[in-house]
């Protein structure tokens, strides 16, 4: 029997309904990952509230191979039980302790913090005190507290209430002022440590792991889920400090006053730990849930705004309105979910607390009554309780902000608990190695493991030399780029520079060798200078304006309103295609390494640009190991070699005569880009 059903169906989209999925965010998030690798699928939604399963795919495809896997995939839940999981480990590990003491810093400043705050806190006494003792003067007279100190009249007794008062007041402002600095300074300094910590992390994972997730995804860890964490320090711990030291101040003074009224308040605690842990499991529960909406409706507005221009020119704002609006009604519904259990827990905590103090009041004026307790006392106690009363619903807020701010911190502290694949050798990559040849031996590699795209490649790129590799999309010539950089390792064979497995050599010191001119151009949001000295920012202007000039980029900078100062945007959204790659070629001339490579550097120019730009390259790859990716064939003409690739295997290799005069694949591939056969005599691009 099927454990799911169709709910709603049109072709490249179904709706299923799956019972089971509801309050399973595990459960979700296992479905939403085995979807994602599919081939085929436009997006995924699994919502563990409504319990429902959104599948947006490629119309060619039939409906019945995502039920299968779906089945496979719920009876294979079934048998593991994953229920378990929705960080469990971080509650047993409590990171927020271990983020305010471990670093030396953060312990002093937690120290001095809390300090702070608890001695601003015994201030809240002084209101109720004051009350208590000038009603004890009123009363009494001379038989008052002040009375038996040697004050006979009341006028006197009430002027040295109020001296105390004033002198207490000051005292209570300075130390409120220090309790806000020292609370802010820990809360920001948490932030900024945490906040460079996991971007350090970040960078430091490999490529693929940083792929694997929509830019959106990692911002909302670097900036949300850590502000979230700040706000709860800075906001969310006082609370905490309030009600303990207003327990302690209310136990004090009914203790003090009357013991057998403090012990009656003590039947209190069990129904404050009853709604504490019966409201709390679900609420954080929900926050989990609600935040997988809140980030896939991020992740959709940061890609719809992103591609204005392209939903635009295919009319698809209607469409892409409808997606915002069905998503947007989700987080809603999620979010609204959540915010009913949540509303139920300062009232159930107020009616405890409230409790409490109708039973000070009632309890405390019979004693008052019977002469057992003074009325000063009795006040004393009744206005300590209603600070506590205050107190408990403030807590009441802390506790569901620390729920949240355990969400955000166990997300940052997943990300921090990732740890790259690409591991980093130990032998210094140097000059001589850089020098040298480098082989591909019997390589095969994957994006997934199981659907290799390279499959036993082997090639060799003559050091010195300037080898082109071309064929059709999807062969794997960028990879072989990425793979030479390590960004991914392989999974069988070996790719070696002057004899030695890359896998062998300090990643640093390999990466350092190596420039690069990549398929998809970015430019960091600075000057135009800025980014073509970024491998060396400490170069002259004149070595900058070299670079420039090689690219071919120095006429259209000249042309810029501030020339070399000119600011090119985030992404460089300011300048063109074609301008973008020539201040990348431009950059990876300045950083002058030994190994050069360029995946469709010249794709968005003109070809007599292109031209002049392979002239003005000439010397800079000369004595250099370069290797150039390209569709265009006239960009690789003039290499030594080429290689030929298809299927993720090399069919053909030569130089760009020989491989002509073959009619093989590359001889294909020129007539489609050029429209003539080859001829002996055929003009050629200017040396």
């Amino acid at each position: 029997m099927k454990q799911f059903h169709i709910r709603s169906s049109i072709p490249g989209r179904v709706r299923w309904d799956l019972p089971g999925l509801i309050d399973s965010p595990p459960l979700a998030r296992a479905i939403e990952r085995a979807f994602s690798v599919f081939d085929g699928i436009n997006s995924v939604h699994a919502n563990p509230v409504s319990g429902r399963l959104l599948l947006e795919y490629q119309k060619s495809l039939s409906l019945r191979d995502f039920e299968d896997l779906l089945e496979r995939m719920l009876v294979s839940f079934e048998a593991e039980g994953h229920e378990a999981e929705l960080i469990a480990e971080d509650e047993e590990k409590n990171p927020l302790l271990r983020l305010l003491l471990h670093p030396p810093e953060h312990r002093r400043l937690t120290r001095k913090a809390i300090t702070i705050a608890f001695l601003d806190r015994l201030f809240e006494v002084v209101p109720p005190a004051l009350i208590g003792g000038a009603i004890d003067i009123v009363i009494r007279g001379p038989n008052s507290y002040f009375g038996r100190l040697g004050l006979p009249t009341i006028k006197l007794q009430l002027l040295a209430l109020g001296a105390i008062g004033a002198v207490i007041w000051s005292v209570d402002a300075v130390m409120n002022y220090h309790h806000t600095v020292s609370t802010t300074e820990l809360s920001t300094t948490i932030q900024r440590d945490l906040r460079i910590e996991v971007y350090r992390h970040l960078q430091g994972l490999d490529i693929g792991q940083i792929e694997e997730k929509a830019v959106s995804d990692w911002l909302f860890v670097l900036q949300n889920d850590i502000d979230r964490v700040e706000t709860f320090i800075e906001d969310g711990i006082d609370p905490i400090i309030t009600i303990l030291t207003n327990g302690l101040i209310v136990g004090v003074t009914f203790l003090s006053v009357s013991p057998t009224l403090a012990a009656v308040q003590l039947l209190s605690i069990p129904g404050l730990y009853l709604v504490t842990t019966t409201l709390l499991k679900p609420i954080r529960k929900q926050q989990v849930v609600a935040h997988t909406d809140q980030k896939r409706l991020s992740a959709l507005l940061h890609g719809n705004v992103a591609g204005m221009s392209t939903i635009a020119s295919f009319a698809s704002q209607q469409a892409e309105s409808v997606r915002v609006e069905n998503v947007s009604a989700e987080s809603k519904s999620t979010t609204q979910r959540m915010n009913v259990i949540r509303a139920a827990y300062i009232p159930a905590i107020k009616m405890v607390a409230g409790a409490s103090f109708l039973t000070t009041l009632c309890y405390g004026g019979m004693l008052a009554e019977r002469g057992a307790m003074s009325v000063a006392s009795l006040n004393l106690m009744g206005q300590s309780s209603i600070k506590l009363l205050t107190a408990l619903a403030r807590l009441g807020v802390s506790l569901e902000q620390y729920q949240r701010m355990m969400v955000s911190l166990g997300r940052v502290n997943k990300l921090l608990e990732r740890q790259p694949q690409v591991v980093s050798g130990q032998i210094p990559m140097t000059q001589h190695h850089a020098a040298a040849d480098i082989t591909f031996n019997n390589v095969v590699f994957g994006y997934e493991p199981d659907r290799p795209l390279l499959r036993g490649l082997s090639l060799h790129f003559p050091a010195g030399k300037t080898t082109g590799v071309v064929g059709s999309t999807g062969t794997g010539k960028t990879t072989i780029l990425k793979l030479l950089s390590r960004f991914y390792d392989i999974q069988s064979g070996s790719i070696a520079v002057g004899g030695v497995d890359i896998r062998e050599f300090c990643l640093d010191s390999l990466r350092e060798s190596i420039s690069i001119v990549p398929q998809q151009i970015f430019l960091f949001s600075g000057t135009v200078r800025d980014n073509i000295a970024y491998a060396k920012p400490e170069s002259s202007m004149d070595v900058v304006e070299t670079a420039a000039h090689i690219a071919k980029a120095d006429d259209f900078i000249a042309m810029l309103p501030n020339g070399y100062d000119t600011l090119v945007g985030e992404g460089g959204v300011k300048l063109s295609g074609g301008q973008q790659q020539r201040l990348a070629i431009a950059r990876t001339v300045l950083a002058d390494r030994p190994i050069l490579l360029f995946d469709e550097a010249t794709s968005a120019m003109d070809y007599e640009t292109e031209a002049a730009i392979q002239r003005s390259l000439r010397n800079v790859t000369a004595g250099r190991t370069t290797i150039v990716v390209a569709h265009r064939l006239s960009t690789v003409r003039n290499a030594d070699l080429i290689y030929v690739l298809d299927e993720g295997q090399l069919r053909e290799q030569g130089r760009h005569e020989e491989l002509l005069l073959a009619g093989g694949i590359y001889a294909g591939l020129w007539r489609l880009q050029t429209g003539e056969a080859y001829h002996d005599h055929s003009p050629s691009f200017p040396a």
